[in-house]
């Protein structure tokens, strides 16, 4: 999705009309794996991660805010979620609502990596 459609400043000015060109974007794209959402907010860049097959929503924030500073954004895309859900009865089993991650998977992925029990020498 264009962060030119789909930023705080549009989504404050034409709520509905944004939601529509989120809507349509994602019906363009379903048949992808991942739909990748930069999002701007208050001088703020963060990275929303999309997962079409699970209806997973991936929060990258350098910043970590709460997602209470991102419901703007994360209340419309549960509302073109749950329209995309519906309307794409036939093409899979989508849940009615994203299930949103912000706890930092890439941080977990490193702190993984250099467990010892996962070292590998090459």
């Amino acid at each position: 999705m264009s962060p030119l459609q789909v930023n705080q400043k549009v989504l404050n000015k034409n709520y509905k009309e944004t939601c529509q060109k989120m809507y349509d974007s994602l019906t363009r794209q379903n048949y992808k794996s991942y739909i990748f959402i930069p999002y701007n907010f208050g001088y703020h860049w963060i990275l929303l991660i999309l997962s079409v097959e699970t209806g997973n929503l991936i929060v990258f924030d350098s910043m970590r805010n709460p997602k209470s500073a991102i419901q703007h954004i994360i209340d419309p895309l549960n509302r073109v979620w749950k329209k995309f859900a519906k309307n794409n009865k036939g093409r899979g089993h989508w849940r009615p609502e994203l299930n949103v991650n912000m706890d930092y998977p890439v941080l977990r992925m490193r702190l993984l990596a250099h467990h010892d029990s996962m070292r590998e020498d090459y």
